[in-house]
């Protein structure tokens, strides 16, 4: 029992010591892993893959439809410097018992943080609508809150899938 209670102090100690100044190893933000790195470090990391990220296309197909844009086209910002703080914090905020469950999970399945971003919806509602006449002229309905949903996945993606399918139904 006591050999237990010494390695368990041993390995907080180790963890603590190897945690120190950088975002706990299995942190992401979205698909970027940014465990182990200082947060500086991590807005670089994620102003590098954002940029990628804002100009690399995204191609959703079904059922003859295509619809792909770029996420600048819809405004779409990424928010570096408030996920590098989010990830920064896995392990250290909310208390004691919130902290230490943040770092188990992080060292045993991983953390991931949702990119936070901007996106301007009027833009994506003006070629949602253009999509979803698309989709009527072929006889589809288009399913507008899930295509959203997708939108905002695909836009967090990274690397990027060649195509993700559009939530259409037959009429």
């Amino acid at each position: 029992m006591v050999a237990a209670v010494g390695v368990a102090a041993y390995l907080i100690v180790v963890e603590l010591g190897i945690s120190a100044g950088r975002i706990h190893h299995g942190v992401r933000v979205g698909d970027v892993d940014v465990g182990g790195l200082t947060e500086s470090e991590a807005v670089d990391r994620l102003r590098e893959v954002g940029a990628k990220m804002r100009s690399e296309p995204v191609v959703f197909s079904a059922e003859g439809l295509i619809f792909a844009f770029i996420p600048r086209e819809f405004g779409w910002l990424p928010l570096e410097r408030v996920a590098a703080r989010r990830a920064s914090d896995v392990g250290r905020a909310g208390g004691l018992h919130v902290a230490a469950a943040d770092r188990v999970r992080a060292w045993m399945s991983g953390v991931t943080i949702r990119w936070p971003d901007r996106l301007n919806n009027r833009r994506v509602g003006t070629r949602l609508r253009a999509l979803e006449r698309q989709a009527e002229a072929l006889g589809y309905d288009l399913d507008r809150p899930e295509m959203r949903r997708r939108i905002k996945r695909a836009i967090w993606s990274w690397p990027r899938e060649p195509f993700y399918d559009i939530p259409v139904e037959r009429r």
